[in-house]
This record gives C-alpha cells, sequence and structure tokens, in this order.
C-alpha cells in the first residue's frame, strides 16, 4: 500500500507522480478499443546534454525551465543556449508541485507550507508570498493576478474543490459542483495543470477528464481523453486523515503540453486498435477551445529510456529523457 495524510500527500506528491508513471507501464487496455491517427515523429533537430536529471520541463517566454528537485533548484535554459539557476529551498518543507515563469519571475507552488512564491527569476530573492488558511495539492496562475488552486475544504483532506482567488486579497471564489466529492484527500481526483495560450487545463491523472479555465478562473469546458475511462482507483481509508492507492493504479494521462492552439497530453493508454511498440510513447493532440481530438504523435524510447515529460514551443517538441532533452520538428 501507498499510504497518505493530508501533510504526507504533500510530502510524498512527487514520489507520487514518479510511482504513477511507473505503474502506468502496466496497463491493460484490453478494455480500450478506439481508434488513432498516428504521425509517427522520427525529424530530431538537436540534442541538449544537461549534467542533472530534472523531473519536470517547461517552457516560458525566454526558453526553458528545468526542475531539479534533488537540488532544489529550477534551471533557466535560454534558447541562445545561457543557462542560469535559483535555489528555492532547503528542506523536505519546500516542496514545489509546479511553477509558472512570466517576466522576469516565477511563480512557485508550495503546499507544504500552504504558500504561493514570487520570485525574482535571477536573483532567486522572494518578492512576494501568498499564504492559504486551507492544504493545496495543485495551483495555476491565471494572468500575473489570479490564482486557481486545488485545495481541500478540512484539514483531514476530504472534499477537494477548485478555488480561485485574487492574489494579495481576501476575495476567494469556490467552484462548486466541478470535481466529485470524495473522502479520499483528493487522490482520485488529482491531475497537473497546463497552461494555454488563453486557457489553462486541468487533466486527471487516473480518469478521462478535462477541465478548461478561462483567464478569469472560470470553468469554460469539459472534455474527455480519447479512453473516456470513468472508473476511479480505488482509495482505502486506513484511519482518519490517512488513505491509500492501491498497487494495481493505473496512470492514464501522465503529463501535458499546449502551443499554436492545440493541447499535447501524454497518454498510457492503448487501444485495441493500436499497433504501437511499447519502446514507444504516444501524445495525443486536442483542439484547446473544443477539446476535440485531433491526431496523436508517437515519440520513440531514446538510449532505453522513456519519454519523461516534454513540453511544445513553436510546433518544436522538446522530449526529456533523463539527462538529455532531443528537440523534435512537428
Amino acid at each position: 500500500m501507498i499510504k497518505y495524510r493530508p501533510l504526507i500527500l504533500i510530502l510524498g506528491i512527487t514520489a507520487l507522480i514518479a510511482t504513477l508513471l511507473y505503474f502506468s507501464k502496466k496497463n491493460d487496455n484490453s478494455k480500450y478499443d478506439f481508434t488513432r491517427k498516428i504521425h509517427n515523429l522520427t525529424s530530431v533537430v538537436d540534442t541538449i546534454m544537461i549534467g542533472y536529471a530534472p523531473i519536470k520541463i517547461e517552457k516560458y517566454s525566454n526558453g526553458l525551465l528545468l526542475h531539479d528537485e534533488d537540488n532544489y533548484k529550477i534551471h533557466t535554459l535560454d534558447y541562445s543556449g545561457q543557462t542560469n539557476f535559483l535555489f528555492y529551498g532547503s528542506s523536505i518543507k519546500d516542496i514545489v508541485i509546479g511553477f509558472k515563469a512570466i517576466q522576469n519571475g516565477i511563480f512557485l507552488f508550495k503546499p507544504r507550507r500552504k504558500v504561493i512564491e514570487f520570485i525574482d527569476l535571477n536573483s532567486g530573492k522572494v518578492l512576494n508570498s501568498y499564504k492559504r488558511e486551507k492544504l493545496f495539492t495543485r495551483a495555476a496562475i491565471l494572468g500575473d493576478t489570479i490564482a486557481l488552486v486545488k485545495e481541500n475544504l478540512d484539514e483531514l483532506g476530504l472534499n477537494d474543490v477548485f478555488t480561485t482567488f485574487v492574489l494579495g486579497s481576501d476575495r476567494n471564489l469556490q467552484l462548486p459542483n466541478i470535481l466529485k466529492k470524495r473522502n479520499d484527500g483528493g487522490l482520485q481526483s488529482d491531475g497537473f495543470f497546463v497552461y494555454g495560450s488563453d486557457k489553462v487545463f486541468y487533466i486527471n491523472y487516473f480518469l478521462s477528464s478535462i477541465y478548461s479555465f478561462t483567464p478569469n478562473g472560470q470553468l469554460f469546458m469539459k472534455g474527455s481523453t480519447l479512453d473516456r475511462n470513468a472508473i476511479p482507483p480505488k482509495v482505502v481509508s486506513e484511519r482518519e486523515g490517512s488513505y491509500s492507492l492501491k498497487e494495481t493504479v493505473k496512470t492514464n494521462n501522465r503529463s501535458g503540453s499546449s502551443d499554436n492552439g492545440l493541447l499535447y497530453i501524454n497518454s498510457s493508454v492503448k487501444s485495441k486498435k493500436d499497433d504501437i511498440s511499447n519502446r514507444i510513447s504516444v501524445i495525443d493532440v486536442y483542439d484547446c477551445n473544443s477539446l476535440q481530438y485531433k491526431h496523436s504523435i508517437t515519440v520513440p524510447d531514446f538510449e532505453k529510456n522513456k519519454l519523461y515529460d516534454f513540453t511544445v514551443n513553436n510546433n518544436k517538441l522538446y522530449a526529456l529523457y533523463g539527462k538529455k532533452i532531443l528537440i523534435y520538428q512537428l
């Protein structure tokens, strides 16, 4: 069993992701029956060598952001080849579950401390710190003034909800009737945010749910991934405030990105109709406005490493494989 309590859940949030990625390789696809339109990705235009293994790659206005969690660093890699990094903490309490860069600053989401920090991207100086009363497990920034968080309604981690608030103010708006009420510490509805040009998307790890939010934090649309899985993983309550995911958990959606009106989702689910090797990762592509499926991209393993994470910018896919980044032309 993998056990979680509200605060322990935050401490282990990155370990959870790694565990989910591992179990996603063992997905039983016999129940899935859908048709993909495959585009094979083979054109590598460049390779970038880095001396560490980040857990996350994300684009920003000047280049790439790389999250080196082991050393509490966010590295910047601009398109001219210049690199820099900033320290964001020194203890497990400083675990970061996401970030968003704007201009010369970066927002860091630290749920263990119940805080969102805005840090100077060059000096690492904390410019602003926004404290939350409730425990949050996922967060995103809309524009540069509004935050959207997935937070628990009580200290036991029961019945999580999406909430928007204006940074630096007490104006909070809960978005009801989006997530089903489940006494599971928010595990079944766990997922990740993806930034689009004018929308933010929340994609469930386990289920097929895609939520699209407007810049002011309102729900714009709910869509579905190809597999249309509506069966959540089983969560066991060990005791009050403690939850476990069974080891048979499957991660259907692993990571995502958005570029030029398209939403890219790395899916571990294969259909009965797929003729795809286990040495290939699949990225399904959707329209950002309608959330309708467009086509799928296959990304081959590199040096026996599977695609760990990716981001897309200006029709180029930056694929993270351990300590290397391969750049594909789309």
